[in-house]
């Protein structure tokens, strides 16, 4: 079964923008990865090819998908989903963090 992901980058940022330590061990992975989506597609233009791993376990074991991602033309939020498990999510607030590279 997916799972989809609704992210406010910027909740989980302190101050200085960088990920917040007040932020559990997962949660801090968890953001890690959304900012490698952040960092991925911002590089490459609107969309990004399927070169992220995915972070989802199934019955304790790994996905072994890769995730696609593209900036959405109307929203502006960064949408996102595995090709092979179905996880997928969009990621909003993300304009100006440390990982935006500006190719929009």
């Amino acid at each position: 079964m997916s799972r989809t992901f609704l992210t406010n980058i910027s909740q989980l940022l302190n101050e200085h923008g960088e990920i917040s330590d007040t932020l559990p061990a997962s949660a801090r992975k968890r953001t890690a990865a959304i900012i490698g989506i952040i960092s991925s597609v911002t590089a490459s233009g609107p969309c990004s090819k399927a070169h992220i791993l995915c972070w989802n376990s199934v019955h304790k074991k790994r996905c072994t998908g890769k995730i696609d991602a593209c900036i959405d033309s109307r929203s502006f939020f960064i949408i996102w989903h595995c090709l092979r498990c179905g996880d997928n999510g969009s990621i909003s607030h993300w304009q100006n963090t440390l990982w935006d590279g500006g190719s929009r």
